[in-house]
């Protein structure tokens, strides 16, 4: 009873990580599901007759160990670790351009690539470009965002994309 307690809290703590830290982390949403399905995979390296030993679990008991426990721990782990321990920090411009087509709201970025969150409808940054100094001259005004280079290799930013987008009507 203590282990499921152990990955439920696991889960809770892992999962609320994720969602905090995920969207000011440079990353696209397909290269942070292969990292968490990597993490929940991991767990069976261990012979299953470790889990039996150690903890009585069944090989489902185990399966759903790792996947519900482990990976979004270790996960939001990372991401936390990655973004309150940083190398470097250093500025990066950016410039949004907003666009109306057939009623839906897009946006179109110079310096900056970034996805649209199907549920709440905010952008993330998932890479930063960087474009030629002409394109950006062209430009009657831009953005700045704070950069840092994470421990763990990944970018993390210190705001969020939707600051710099106007509300919608």
């Amino acid at each position: 009873m203590t282990v499921i307690t152990i990955v439920i809290a696991g889960f809770f703590i892992g999962s609320m990580w994720c969602v905090a830290y995920y969207p000011y982390t440079v990353i696209s949403f397909y290269d942070f599901s292969k990292i968490f399905a990597f993490l929940a995979v991991i767990g069976f390296l261990l012979p299953l007759r470790l889990y039996t030993k150690w903890f009585h679990f069944t090989k489902y008991e185990a399966f759903i160990f790792n996947l519900m426990g482990i990976a979004p721990f270790i996960c939001g782990s990372l991401l936390l670790i990655n973004y309150y321990f940083y190398t470097t920090k250093f500025t990066h411009y950016y410039y949004i351009e907003e666009y109306f087509l057939e009623e839906q709201r897009t946006i179109g970025t110079l310096g900056i690539k970034a996805e649209r969150n199907l549920i709440t409808g905010k952008y993330k940054i998932k890479e930063l470009t960087y474009p030629n100094e002409d394109d950006f001259l062209q430009q009657n005004y831009f953005y700045e965002i704070e950069v840092r280079e994470g421990i763990l290799g990944f970018k993390t930013v210190n705001r969020d994309l939707n600051v710099a987008l106007p509300a919608e009507h």
